[in-house]
C-alpha cells in the first residue's frame, strides 16, 4: 500500500497532471483546399505523457503488487473493516466501468467497433509506449493522421480520468494503514 501511495503521489504531482489541469486538452483540425489535413493537439507534451505512463504501469499491470487487481486481493486478505474493503471495491469498479466505456462525446470507430477507453489505453501503452505486444493495433491507428490525433487526445483524456481513482485508492490505503496499525496495537 505504501508503494502504491508513493506512485500515486508521483502521478498526482507529475508535470502531465499539472499541464492537463492548466492547459486542458484541445484538438484542432484544419484543411485548406488542395492542402493536407492538419491535426493540432494541445495538452501535455509527449515527454510528460511518457513519464506518466511509466508510473501508471504500476497500477494497470497485474504482475505488479501495486495494480488495482492485486491491491483488491490484498484488501480482501487483510483484517480490514468490511466498510473499507467495500469502499475500495467500489473505487476499483468505478474505474473499470469508466475504462470499459467509450466517451459519448468522442466515439472513435475502428472498423465496426467503437473503441472503449481501455482499448485506447492498452493500444498506446502496450502498442507503443511501454511494450509492443499490441504493436499492430497501434500501427494501424497511425495510418490515418486525423484518427491518430483524436486517439492521442482520447488517450490523454483517459489518463486524466484514471487519476481520481488513483487518488481515492491512495486515501483508502492511508485509512487501511491506520486500521492495520490500530489492530497491531491491540
Amino acid at each position: 500500500m505504501e508503494v502504491f501511495n508513493e506512485k500515486a503521489d508521483r502521478l498526482l504531482n507529475s508535470r502531465f497532471s499539472r499541464e492537463i489541469a492548466e492547459l486542458g486538452l484541445k484538438t484542432r483540425i484544419s484543411w485548406k483546399k488542395g492542402g493536407p489535413i492538419v491535426v493540432e493537439c494541445k495538452g501535455p507534451d509527449q515527454e510528460s505523457t511518457d513519464a506518466f505512463v511509466l508510473t501508471l504501469r504500476f497500477f494497470i499491470q497485474d504482475n505488479e503488487k501495486t495494480s488495482f487487481r492485486k491491491l483488491a486481493e490484498t484488501y480482501s486478505s487483510l483484517p480490514l473493516s468490511k466498510d473499507l474493503q467495500k469502499t475500495f471495491e467500489q473505487c476499483r469498479a468505478q474505474l473499470n466501468d469508466c475504462l470499459d466505456q467509450y466517451d459519448p462525446a468522442m466515439q472513435i470507430k475502428v472498423g465496426d467497433k467503437i473503441l472503449t477507453r481501455r482499448e485506447i489505453l492498452h493500444g498506446f501503452v502496450y502498442g507503443n509506449l511501454a511494450h509492443i505486444t499490441q504493436r499492430s493495433t497501434y500501427k494501424s491507428w497511425t495510418t490515418n493522421p486525423v484518427k491518430l490525433g483524436f486517439l492521442q487526445q482520447e488517450f490523454r483524456k483517459t489518463l486524466w480520468y484514471v487519476l481520481p481513482a488513483i487518488a481515492r485508492a491512495r486515501n483508502l490505503n492511508k485509512r487501511a494503514i491506520r486500521e492495520l496499525g490500530a489492530v497491531q496495537l491491540e
